[in-house]
């Protein structure tokens, strides 16, 4: 007869084993070769320069050959600004002494976010997309407002960017296609206000 010990054993490396198989095929439902293709295509207009008011158009496509279960497919349009720089300030401890200190500030501030679903898991049996070749179309319309131009410096940026997302519920594995459009705000400068001269002068000790 077994002893109950090497029984118990078995029992628990069968249960391992059958575990990490259910693991494994789970896994590579989510994550094994999620797409073939996943890009995204812009409307860019001939110049290449997105102008408020404006519309922000394009697909996303993906492309599978096997069925997957995803969570949503989204396409969102963002803007934001981020600055960083490091400033050498002078300090005095408790002796009276001086010494020079090194330090870093970071701004961040959003202009625009909006998100469009594309297709989520609801929206089909299972929740799970089939293989086969998708066209999502997308529309994204910029209201005039003043919202600040492109622009790339030394300390900071001003960036608006289209981002394509597949997620999934399992640890949030997602996959993402990103494109950058540039964007320029017109400003009407036959006003009084622009046409004055302005002086600023500003000093920091």
């Amino acid at each position: 007869p077994t002893h109950p010990s090497k029984l118990y054993l078995s029992i628990i490396s069968v249960w391992s084993a059958t575990t990490r198989d259910l693991l494994h095929n789970q896994a590579v439902l989510y994550f094994g070769n999620m797409v073939k293709d996943f890009r995204l295509e812009l409307n860019t207009p001939t110049s290449g320069i997105y102008i408020f008011p404006c519309e922000v158009t394009g697909n996303v496509v993906v492309v599978t050959d096997e069925a997957k279960s995803y969570d949503a497919i989204r396409v969102t349009l963002r803007g934001y600004a981020d600055a960083s720089w490091t400033e050498n300030e002078t300090e005095t401890d408790s002796n009276g002494e001086s010494r020079t200190v090194s330090r870093s500030y970071h701004s961040h501030e959003d202009y625009i976010n909006h998100v469009i679903v594309l297709w989520n898991q609801e929206q089909v049996p299972n929740g799970v997309l089939n293989p086969g070749h998708y066209i999502f179309p997308f529309r994204f319309e910029v209201l005039p407002g003043r919202l600040p131009s492109s622009f790339e410096g030394n300390v900071g940026h001003i960036r608006y960017e289209v981002e394509g997302r597949i997620s999934t519920r399992l640890f949030h594995f997602d996959k993402t296609v990103l494109g950058i459009i540039q964007v320029v705000d017109r400003v009407d400068i036959n006003v009084p206000a622009l046409m004055s001269p302005v002086e600023y002068e500003d000093e920091k000790t």
